[in-house]
C-alpha cells in the first residue's frame, strides 16, 4: 500500500514537473511571439513613415516646381511690360525731339 501511495506521489510530482515545464515553454513561446510581433510592427511602422516621407518629398518638389513656373511666368510678364514701357519711352522721346526741333525751327 505504501508503495502505491509513493508511486502516486511520484506520479503527481512528475505531472507537476511536466505541467511546470509546459508552462515555462508556453511562456517562452509567448515572449518570443511578442518580441517578433513588436519587431515586425516596428519594421512596418518604419516602412510606412518612409513611404509617407517619400510622398511628402515628391509633393514638396512638385509644389516647388509649380511655384518656380509661376514665378518665372510673373517675371516674364513683368519684363514684357517693361519692354512695352521702353518702347513707349522711346516713342515719347522721339515725339518730344520732334516738338523741340519744330519749336527751334520756328
Amino acid at each position: 500500500m505504501e508503495d502505491l501511495l509513493r508511486k502516486i506521489k511520484e506520479t503527481e510530482e512528475e505531472a507537476k514537473a511536466i505541467i511546470k515545464k509546459g508552462e515555462e515553454e508556453y511562456n517562452n513561446i509567448l515572449d518570443k511571439a511578442r518580441v517578433e510581433i513588436n519587431k515586425k510592427f516596428s519594421e512596418t511602422k518604419k516602412e510606412i513613415y518612409q513611404k509617407y516621407k517619400e510622398i511628402k518629398e515628391k509633393e514638396l518638389e512638385n509644389f516647388r516646381k509649380d511655384r518656380e513656373k509661376q514665378i518665372d511666368s510673373k517675371i516674364n510678364e513683368f519684363l514684357k511690360k517693361l519692354g512695352d514701357i521702353d518702347s513707349k519711352k522711346k516713342s515719347a522721346l522721339k515725339y518730344l525731339e520732334g516738338i523741340i526741333s519744330d519749336f527751334l525751327k520756328s
